[in-house]
C-alpha cells in the first residue's frame, strides 16, 4: 500500500467532503479505552456508562486495520489509568498504528497507578511525541470541588513532578496543562492560567468549553458558559499564548492552533453554525471502549462495531452507516466546538491554515508532522544500506559513531549485521545513551552488543578500531564535525558510512542548505575516497510517479522528485587508500 504524504492526503479529504468520495481513513483518531472514572466531576457523567471494554487482544486486531494511516491519536476515558494494561494499549499504538502524536489527557487521581505506568508508557511511546495533558479546572480544593475528587489538586502536583522527571530521560514528553471552560470557572480564567503556569510549568497551556456531549451523558446539563464570557475567557487566552510562546515545536503547534481555535469556537457558540466545514467522519473519528466507530463525541452516533466486522475498522468506517453520517455533517445538520475535530477541521480550511502558519514557522511542523510516519520506513532503509555496504567489504567489525542524531534508534543501524554475527561496537556520548540502545535491541530479541562510553570522540585514542564505521547526522550534532568525520574516517579500517538529512529536500529542518551537500563531499574525498553515494527512505509514491520499482534505497544519479523527497543522503567512503601518497594524505604509516 502506498502511504500519501500528509499534505495529499488533506487534498483528498476535501475532495473527498465536496463530492462524496475518494473516501479515506482518519488522519486524526481518538480511542477512548474506558468510560469508568472515579472523578464526579460537574461538566462530566461519563462515568455513570458501563459496558464491556475491548482487550489489548482485541486492539492489537483493530489497530492493523487503520494502515498506518492517523498521525495524530488520542487516548482517552473516563480515566484511562484504571485499566492496569493501559501502557501495552500505547505499545500496540506506536507499534501498530506509528502517529506522529499520541496525546493523553489525565486527571492525575489514581497516583499509584500512574507513577507505575506512565514510566512504561513512556518508553512505549519512543518515536511518537508524547503530550500528556494534566486536567486542571481551578486552583486548589476549588479544583477539587468542580472535579468531585479530594485531594486532586496535590495529586496533579506530584503528576506533574513525575512528568518533569521523565522529560530529562525522554526528550519526545511534552507537558501540557489543560482547563475546561464552564459555568462554573469561566470568570476565573485569567487567573487560573496564570497560576497553572506558575505551579505546573508546563510546555503549553490549552482550554477547550464545556458543551453538551452525547458520549459525556452531558445533553441536559446547564454547564456551557455564556458567549459572551467564554469570548472573554478566549481573549485572555490567546493573548497569554502570543506572551508565553513555547520553544517545543509541537507544542508551538498546539498553541497557534488554539489562537484559530480559540476565536472559532467563540464564533460558534455565537453564531450557533459550522463557521467552517466539519470533517468529522472523513479527517477525524472516534473508537468507543466496546468497540462503537463513530464519527465525533458530540453527537456519538454509531457507525457501526468493529467486533461485528471481524475487527476491521475500514470496513465500518466505509460502510452505509458512515455514508449517511458524511452526508448530514456535509448538509451543516450540526455545529460543535469539538477541540480535537477543529483541529482538523483548520488544517482543511486553506484561510485558517494560512494563519496558523502565519502566526509562526508551524505550517512546515504541520506538513513535517507526517514525516515521522515514514520513521520505521526510513530506519530501515538505513539499515539495509549499512547491511549492503557491510556484505560489500567484507566486514567482520563495525563501530556506529558516538555523534547520533537518531536517538530514538541510536544503536540501530547496524542491527542486521549484528544480527548475522558481525561484531559491534556502539560508541555513545552520554550515560543515559546506554539505556537507548540496550532497549531497542531488546525490542528486537536481540542481545546488547559492546557499547562503548567515548565523551570525547576528538580526543587521543578515543575510538576504538573497526572494519566499518557508521556515522548519522554528524553534521548537526557536532560542532567540529569536519574534525569528527577525520576522526571518524581514521577509525574505519576499510570503509565509513555517512547519514545524513538531505539538505535538498523540501520543506526539511536543513531545506535550502544545498550547499552543505557540497561541503560534506569535500571534507570526505580528504579522508578516503568516495565510492557511492544514495538517497534513503524515498517516498514510495515519489517512486510510483515515475513509473519506478518501490525502494527505499536510489543510488545516484537521481532525477529531481528524489532529491527534493529523500529525506536521508548516504555517502560511502573506502578508509582503505592504496598508495602512499593516499596514506601520507590521511596521516597514516606509508609502511602500513
Amino acid at each position: 500500500m502506498i502511504r500519501l504524504p500528509l499534505v495529499a492526503r488533506l487534498a483528498g479529504y476535501r475532495a473527498a467532503h465536496a463530492t462524496g468520495r475518494f473516501k479515506q481513513l482518519p488522519v486524526n483518531l481518538t480511542v477512548s479505552v474506558t468510560y469508568s472514572c472515579p472523578s464526579r466531576c460537574g461538566t462530566c457523567d461519563i462515568w455513570q456508562k458501563k459496558v464491556d471494554d475491548l482487550s489489548v487482544d482485541e486492539y492489537g486486531r483493530i489497530f492493523p486495520t487503520l494502515k498506518k494511516v492517523p498521525v495524530w491519536v488520542t487516548l482517552s476515558g473516563g480515566d484511562q489509568f484504571i485499566r492496569s494494561d493501559f501502557d501495552e494499549v500505547v505499545r500496540l499504538v506506536r507499534t501498530q498504528i506509528e502517529p506522529s502524536i499520541i496525546n493523553i489527557p489525565m486527571n492525575g487521581v489514581i497516583t499509584e497507578r500512574i507513577f507505575s505506568l506512565l514510566p512504561k508508557i513512556a518508553h512505549n511511546a519512543l518515536g511518537s511525541q508524547l503530550v500528556l495533558n494534566l486536567s486542571v479546572d481551578e486552583i486548589g480544593t476549588a479544583h477539587d470541588l468542580i472535579r468531585g475528587a479530594e485531594h486532586n489538586f496535590e495529586k496533579l502536583r506530584g503528576v506533574a513532578d513525575l512528568i518533569h522527571d521523565l522529560k530529562k530521560t525522554y526528550a519526545h514528553i511534552v507537558l501540557g496543562v489543560h482547563t475546561v471552560i464552564s459555568k462554573f470557572n469561566v470568570d476565573r480564567i485569567a487567573d487560573i492560567e496564570r497560576e497553572a503556569r506558575d505551579i505546573f510549568k508546563p510546555d503549553s497551556y490549552i482550554a477547550e468549553v464545556a458543551e453538551k456531549r452525547v458520549e459525556l451523558k452531558t445533553t441536559e446539563k446547564d454547564i456551557t458558559p455564556a458567549a459572551a464570557d467564554y469570548r472573554r475567557a478566549v481573549t485572555h487566552l490567546q493573548n497569554a499564548i502570543r506572551g508565553h510562546r513555547s520553544s517545543h515545536p509541537v507544542a508551538r503547534l498546539v498553541e497557534s492552533l488554539r489562537l484559530e481555535y480559540y476565536d472559532l469556537s467563540a464564533r460558534i457558540l455565537e453564531e450557533n453554525r459550522q463557521v467552517i466545514d466539519c470533517y468529522a467522519g472523513w479527517a477525524s473519528a472516534q473508537l468507543a471502549p466496546d468497540g462503537h466507530v463513530w464519527g465525533c463525541c458530540v453527537r456519538a452516533e454509531s457507525v457501526g462495531n468493529v467486533r461485528d466486522h471481524g475487527y476491521d475498522f475500514a470496513a465500518v468506517w466505509f460502510g452505509s452507516a458512515g455514508d449517511a453520517f458524511r452526508a448530514s455533517v456535509r448538509a451543516h445538520e450540526c455545529a460543535c466546538p469539538l477541540a480535537n475535530a477543529s483541529y482538523t477541521n483548520l488544517l482543511l480550511d486553506s484561510p485558517s491554515l494560512a494563519r496558523v502558519g502565519f502566526s509562526n514557522d508551524s505550517l512546515r511542523v504541520v506538513i513535517r508532522v507526517s514525516s515521522a510516519k515514514d520513521s520505521e520506513a526510513q530506519i530501515a532503509s538505513v539499515r539495509c544500506f549499512v547491511d549492503r555496504v557491510g556484505w560489500q567489504y567484507g566486514a567482520q567489525s563495525v563501530l556506529e559513531g558516538p555523534a547520533d542524531g537518531a536517538n530514538t534508534q541510536r544503536g540501530g543501524h547496524s542491527r542486521l549485521l549484528f544480527a548475522r554475527g558481525v561484531a559491534v561496537t556502539v560508541a555513545v556520548l552520554r550515560v543515559g545513551d546506554e539505556a537507548v540502545v540496550r532497549a531497542g535491541y531488546a525490542r528486537a530479541a536481540l542481545e546488547t552488543p559492546e557499547i562503548r562510553l567515548i565523551p570525547e570522540p576528538l580526543g587521543l585514542g578515543g575510538l576504538p578500531q573497526a572494519d566499518m564505521v557508521v556515522s548519522f547526522d554528524a553534521p548537526r550534532c557536532v560542532p567540529q564535525w569536519q574534525d569528527y568525520v577525520a576522526a571518524v574516517a581514521r577509525a574505519a579500517r576499510k570503509v565509513l558510512v555517512m547519514v545524513l538529512p538531505n539538505p535538498d529536500r523540501l520543506l526539511s529542518a536543513t531545506a535550502g542548505r544545498g550547499g552543505q551537500t557540497s561541503d560534506i563531499a569535500r571534507v570526505l574525498w580528504s579522508v578516503g575516497r568516495v565510492r557511492e553515494h544514495a538517497y534513503l527512505g524515498v517516498p514510495s509514491w515519489v517512486l510510483a510517479l515515475q513509473g519506478a520499482p518501490a525502494q527505499s534505497v536510489v543510488q545516484s544519479p537521481v532525477g529531481v522528485a528524489v532529491r527534493l523527497a529523500a529525506p536521508l543522503h548516504a555517502f560511502v567512503v573506502d578508509t582503505s587508500p592504496r598508495t602512499p601518497q593516499a596514506r601520507r594524505r590521511l596521516g597514516l604509516a606509508v609502511s602500513a
